[in-house]
C-alpha cells in the first residue's frame, strides 16, 4: 500500500522546468554578480529548504534511542577502509576501460582517498535513504518529501540496509543538482555547440548556487543530531569523497548507457578536487 499525494511535484521534473526557464530568461545576457539570485530565487530557497528536510531526517535516522538495527555507531577506521577500497576499485575499473581523462585525476582521487582513511573522527554511520537524488524527493504545498528508502535496488539487501555516513546522502544530493543543469543543457544542444557554450556558464552557476544554499541549511541543522564530525575539514573531507564516489559510479553507468554524458561525473570530479570548503 502507497499514499497518494495529491498536488506533489517531482523534484526533478520540478527542477529541469526551472532550468528551461532559466535559459529562455537569460538570453545573451552575461552572468554577473547576483544574476543567478535574481532569476532563479524562489527555486534556490525551495532546495535550501530540502537541505533542512534531509538533515531533520538524519537528526531523526540518528536518534540514540532507536532499536539496535537502526541506532546510530561510530564509524570506525574500517569503516573508512572499506569505503575508500570501494572508491578504489571502481577507479581501478575505469582506468582499465581506457575512460578518456581519467587517467590524470587519479593521483588526486587517490589523495582524497587517503585523507579519508586518515581521519581521526568521521562522526556517526546511521541508516541513510541510500539512493538520495532529486527523483526521489517530491515537492508538495506545505514543503518536502522524501520517497523510495529501498535504497539502490541493483545493491543486495545487506548491502542496502548497512549503516553509513548521512553525508552520503548529503553527496548524492548535490550531484543531482549538476544532471539537472545538464540536462537541461541537452536539450539546448550538444557540448560544444554555440548554444551549450552560451548557456553553460549559467547551468554551472546555477549549480553552485543550488550546492550551496542547500549544504548551507542542511549542515546548519544537522548538528541538532550530532552524527557529523566536529572538525569542519573532517566534514569536507568526508562530503567530497563522497562527491568523488557517485562520480565514479556515474561515469560507469554512463560508458554504459549515455557516453555522450561521461563529461558531467568527470567534471564533478574535477570540481570536487578544487574545493576546499563544502
Amino acid at each position: 500500500a502507497q499514499r497518494f499525494v495529491a498536488d506533489g511535484v517531482d523534484g526533478w521534473k520540478d527542477a529541469v522546468s526551472h532550468l528551461r526557464r532559466l535559459y529562455d530568461a537569460v538570453g545573451d545576457a552575461p552572468i554577473e554578480e547576483g544574476s543567478i539570485g535574481e532569476h532563479a530565487g524562489r527555486t534556490l530557497t525551495a532546495l535550501e529548504e530540502l537541505g533542512d528536510v534531509i538533515a531533520s531526517l538524519h537528526v531523526l535516522l540518528s536518534r540514540e534511542e532507536l532499536e539496535v538495527e537502526l541506532a546510530p555507531e561510530q564509524a570506525e577506521h574500517s569503516d573508512l577502509k572499506s569505503w575508500g577500497e570501494s572508491a578504489r576499485d571502481a577507479l581501478h575499473r575505469l582506468v582499465a576501460r581506457g575512460v578518456d581523462g581519467i587517467d590524470d585525476l587519479v593521483p588526486a582521487i587517490e589523495s582524497r582517498i587517503d585523507l579519508l582513511e586518515g581521519l581521526p573522527d568521521a562522526g556517526l554511520k546511521t541508516r541513510i535513504h541510500g539512493d538520495l537524488h532529486l527523483g526521489q524527493v517530491m515537492r508538495v504545498p506545505r514543503g518536502w518529501l522524501v520517497t523510495d528508502f529501498e535504497g539502490e535496488p541493483a545493491r543486495p539487501l545487506e548491502e542496502r540496509r548497512a549503516k553509513h555516513s548521512p553525508l552520503k546522502d548529503a553527496a548524492g544530493m548535490v550531484r543531482s543538482f549538476a544532471y539537472a543543469a545538464t540536462a537541461a543543457l541537452f536539450e539546448r544542444g550538444a557540448p560544444g555547440e554555440s548554444e551549450w557554450r552560451r548557456l553553460e556558464p549559467w547551468a554551472r552557476a546555477w549549480e553552485e548556487a543550488a550546492r550551496d544554499r542547500f549544504l548551507a541549511a542542511y549542515l546548519r541543522t544537522s548538528h541538532e543530531g550530532h552524527f557529523l564530525p566536529a572538525d569542519r575539514d573532517a566534514i569536507n573531507v568526508l562530503l567530497h569523497f563522497f562527491e568523488i564516489d557517485k562520480a565514479l559510479y556515474e561515469i560507469g553507468y554512463e560508458l554504459s548507457h549515455r557516453p555522450a554524458w561521461v563529461g558531467v561525473p568527470l567534471h564533478g570530479i574535477s570540481r570536487a578536487l578544487e574545493r576546499e570548503g563544502p
